[in-house]
């Protein structure tokens, strides 16, 4: 009866799923007497979830298996998404139900299995509805891991995620959902959370395979990574690290002792090692924590403490076995990941800290005490790793306050220069272990000794510091070493702790500097490491010698010509020579702005040296940054003194370019890169706003004022423009020196194009444009911030920007007059020339030369000769055919370079009555009387034969020349 209505709703309710006829059921479930049937799966997986769902109906285990027979055999290829939501409900009961009665075991080991396979869509749209489903799908297999009854269905389980997820099982149906779609899911599913749950709770025995599934979630998606670390799973993983530690009853510090106990297999540890760098991985590669793990706090105590004694067990296991030498150096380098990655890491409480400190002495002694055991390190790749992850763990803790009290307290200041010391007593060459590792030390010495300056001192760091600088200027040039020397130097020097500078400045530390300087540039090539050195060597000088006068008086002359050899080097290159790298530009700028500029004597002998003319070589070719900081130095420079003689007679790179011309230049490129429109002779295109830029009306009209801020004094902070606004000033506050100078050299404003006396026009109202556009700032501000100034104030603001735009209608006025005077000069130029071409009566001129030339080449016969010996030539090559040729194809088209005139349309024929039919009859000719000639001349016919046998084609081809020439 029940089987009726199936098949009565059958009919009546159509399925989106074909209909399939079973006629091959299994014989545990039919006999001889069932016929073939239709099976609707919907109906069917809908039936099962009633039948499921009724406490009444659940118990029908002979009903419910045959539904699930009947439904299995139609899914083959996975469940059907829509199915998801019941397929969910059957397994747990099946589950549960199985614990009580057999007959469901292989319904649910045949659905686990087809847990492995993806679920199938029936058309693509479903997948825009169906994530929340698949979300719940994998919050299911999660559940199922803690409820199946043994390990073989986990372990049925572990393979359906691993399939889903990593495995691309084939064939594939094609309605199955896609990998990454699967993997999203994932991510936004409970899954990782559950397995943090477990991982907490698995018993030793089955904690291996947790943590393979831990993994292969962890390393495909970062997302799931976060959620994991935001659920505190580090605390898990490094509690249960070491596991005589974790077996512990108590979560107490670890005894400087060694724990008795089975230990992790190293494919366990290595699995461990794994899952934490892939949970480091995801935040380093980060640059901002998102959100919900910038708060995220250290893990417990104990698991800092777990960690540090499974730290202090490899270390000890490293020197015995490979493997733990790999485990000891990914702890090493995990800890360093987490407080870069994580700095809420306490290392400090747990201990972890201190034995980092403890252990960096060891690589200057090579040995170093492990629950009082001796550990020895050799020179292998694998333990040079793990020095360099201790020496880069205490860079880091320089710069953090709670650290470096534990660096402090250590006195880690000896240990470091006892390793430079060892260092540099054992380095051979730029591949060698020690000055790899010296470099890392020095890098630590740069970060504490302007925090430890009287330990420093104390220990004599700066006769350290000499020795090697010393070692360097001794031997041959090593750029591996000397960069490591003098990263360090600078950076020390660049701390400004007056201290240190007094110590380096007492033991002579300049000197030997500039000893360094002169050696780099004195090579025959300038390296681009060779010129980074040069770069921090200036910026050291500097640092050394800013305000210090008589150490600047004491070096002068010596610096200047560096300094001038240096500008000599950058600006006459050769072909060998590399790139000019523009931070070294940069360096020899500030050093020259700071050094030389502030100090008289260095200045005079500067200029002397012509070092103002290699600045402006360098400001015409080099970047905007470089030439910024240059017209800022050229500004002071002539300020402090008169360089009226070397503006005046520099010329830029086409003997052309004055200096006037070059600020203009300059000028009108800062305008076009920060937005200032033109026109095409350089006038101001916009008189409201002549010099300001996008950003600037942006920040003025887009954007709410503030009283702290000023777009118009932004835009003058690093522009060009106001430096050479600057220095046009100082010229005209000394116009008197500067007339005296113009009037010797004659070259000063002389040859400025109009472009040049229009920019130039502008720059001198440039100050008064900035005022009235601060004037223009205050007004909007009081306006956006709804403040009505007092009637006067009122009258004030409004009467100064009204005078600013009077500026602005100058300055185009005057810009139209001198274009418009340009315009006319060319004009009465042009007029000037033309008449001077119409005086000179110039055409005539030319026609008789024209005649004199034809004169010429007519009367010269060995001219005339070579003319038609080559005419001939081309005629014949253009009437040359081939034996073989079509005479429909042979033509006569000269090339329009031969000298002849074609005759088109017309065909001559050649015809000698006297030598017709000559080789029929040799009669006698009568006499022929040539054109040309003054008597008559009587040819014989055996004459006529032979030289018409002669002279046959000779005589036509003149002919065909000569009618040409008619």
């Amino acid at each position: 009866m029940e089987r009726k209505q199936q098949d009565h709703r059958f009919v009546a309710k159509k399925s989106v799923y074909p209909k399939y006829v079973n006629c091959h059921y299994r014989p545990l479930y039919l006999n001889d007497a069932e016929k073939c049937r239709q099976i609707d799966v919907d109906y069917t997986v809908e039936k099962l979830r009633q039948l499921i769902s009724d406490p009444v109906t659940n118990d029908h285990v002979e009903r419910i298996s045959q539904l699930l027979s009947d439904y299995l055999h139609e899914i083959d290829d996975g469940y059907p998404v829509k199915h998801l939501p019941v397929i969910m409900k059957i397994l747990e009961f099946l589950i549960w139900k199985s614990r009580e009665t057999n007959d469901y075991r292989e319904h649910l080991d045949r659905m686990l299995q087809l847990c492995s396979k993806p679920p199938l869509l029936k058309q693509a749209s479903e997948s825009l509805t169906s994530s929340v489903i698949i979300e719940h799908y994998f919050t299911f297999l999660g559940y199922l891991l803690t409820i199946l009854p043994n390990e073989e269905d986990v372990q049925r389980i572990h393979e359906a995620l691993d399939c889903l997820l990593i495995r691309q099982t084939k064939p594939i149906n094609v309605a199955a959902v896609k990998l990454d779609f699967r993997r999203r899911a994932m991510e936004n599913s409970r899954l990782p959370i559950i397995i943090i749950e477990l991982l907490e709770a698995a018993m030793p025995k089955i904690y291996p395979k947790i943590l393979k599934l831990a993994y292969m979630v962890a390393s495909i998606s970062n997302q799931c990574c976060h959620r994991m670390l935001q659920a505190r799973i580090l605390n898990t993983l490094l509690t249960r690290m070491d596991l005589p530690y974790a077996t512990e009853l108590r979560c107490t510090a670890p005894l400087d002792i060694p724990l008795e106990g089975e230990e992790y297999p190293w494919d366990i540890m290595l699995l461990i090692m794994k899952l934490l760098w892939s949970l480091m991985r995801s935040v380093l590669s980060l640059k901002t924590l998102p959100e919900h793990l910038k708060d995220l706090p250290s893990p417990k105590r104990c698991a800092m403490w777990g960690l540090r004694y499974s730290f202090k067990r490899q270390i000890l296991r490293g020197q015995y076995c490979a493997v733990n030498l790999r485990i000891r150096n990914d702890i090493a380098a995990l800890i360093f990941a987490g407080i870069v990655a994580l700095p809420s890491w306490d290392l400090v409480s747990s201990g972890i800290a201190e034995d980092i400190v403890n252990l960096l002495s060891a690589i200057e002694s090579g040995s170093t005490k492990i629950w009082a055991e001796n550990v020895k390190f050799s020179d292998s790749n694998e333990d040079l790793f793990f020095k360099k992850i201790l020496l880069m763990i205490i860079a880091y803790f320089a710069d953090i306050d709670i650290y470096f009290f534990v660096m402090d307290k250590a006195m880690i200041m000896p240990v470091i220069l006892r390793i430079i010391k060892f260092c540099m007593n054992n380095k051979e060459d730029k591949e060698s272990s020690s000055l790899i590792l010296l470099e890392y030390a020095m890098h630590i010495l740069s970060r504490l000794a302007p925090r430890m300056e009287t330990e420093f001192m104390k220990r004599k760091g700066t006769f350290i510091l000499l020795v090697i600088l010393k070692q360097i200027l001794n031997v041959e040039f090593d750029e591996y070493l000397a960069m490591i020397f003098i990263r360090s130097v600078c950076s020390i020097i660049l701390q400004d702790n007056v201290f240190l500078l007094e110590d380096f400045q007492k033991h002579g530390m300049i000197s030997l500097l500039i000893k360094l300087f002169s050696n780099i540039i004195s090579l025959d090539k300038l390296t681009m490491r060779r010129q980074r050195i040069l770069t921090l060597l200036l910026i050291s000088l500097e640092g050394l010698m800013k305000k210090q006068m008589f150490v600047q008086q004491m070096c002068a002359q010596r610096n200047v010509e560096l300094i001038l050899k240096l500008f000599t080097k950058c600006l006459h290159q050769t072909n060998e020579d590399f790139q000019i790298d523009q931070r070294l530009l940069l360096a020899i700028g500030a050093y020259v702005w700071k050094c030389i500029v502030q100090c008289a004597e260095d200045l005079q002998i500067f200029l002397n040296g012509g070092g103002l003319y290699s600045m402006l070589d360098i400001i015409e070719v080099a970047s905007y940054p470089v030439r910024c900081l240059y017209l800022g130095a050229l500004t002071d420079m002539c300020d402090n003194t008169f360089c009226g003689p070397c503006l005046c007679t520099w010329r830029g790179v086409d003997k052309k370019t004055g200096l006037i011309s070059l600020f203009m230049s300059i000028w009108r490129e800062e305008e076009d890169r920060i937005g200032i429109k033109r026109n095409a002779d350089g006038s101001i295109t916009n008189p409201e706003f002549p010099q300001m830029g996008t950003k600037q009306w942006i920040d003025t009209y887009r954007f709410q004022l503030t009283e702290n801020i000023s777009p118009t004094i932004t835009d003058m902070i690093g522009s060009m423009r106001s430096k050479i606004f600057s220095i046009l000033k100082i010229i005209e506050r000394d116009n008197e020196k500067y007339k005296i100078a113009k009037n010797h050299y004659k070259i000063l404003l002389e040859e400025l194009s109009t472009e040049d006396h229009v920019t130039l026009c502008i720059a001198d109202m440039y100050l008064r444009l900035k005022l009235g556009q601060m004037w223009k700032e205050l007004s909007r501000y009081l306006e956006q911030t709804n403040i009505i100034p007092l009637s006067v104030d009122a009258h004030l603001i409004a009467h100064m920007v009204q005078w600013h735009h009077s500026w602005r209608i100058s300055i185009q006025d005057r810009q139209k007059k001198l274009i418009a005077i340009a315009k006319r000069a060319d004009e009465i130029s042009e007029k000037d020339e033309l008449a001077m071409i119409r005086d000179s009566k110039l055409a005539p001129t030319l026609e008789a030369l024209d005649d004199v030339d034809r004169i010429r080449r007519t009367t010269d016969r060995s001219y005339m000769l070579r003319k038609k010996a080559l005419q001939r030539q081309q005629v014949h090559e253009t009437l040359s055919f081939p034996r073989d040729a079509d005479l429909e194809q042979c033509h006569r088209t000269f090339s329009d370079k031969t000298n002849v005139t074609a005759i088109f349309g017309q065909h001559h024929l050649i015809d000698i009555p006297y030598v017709k039919n000559f080789w029929n009859n040799f009669t006698e000719i009568s006499s022929i009387s040539l054109p040309d000639a003054p008597y008559n001349k009587v040819l014989y016919p055996l004459e006529v034969a032979s030289s018409f046998l002669f002279y046959k084609r000779q005589f036509t081809n003149n002919y065909v020349i000569e009618s040409l020439n008619w």
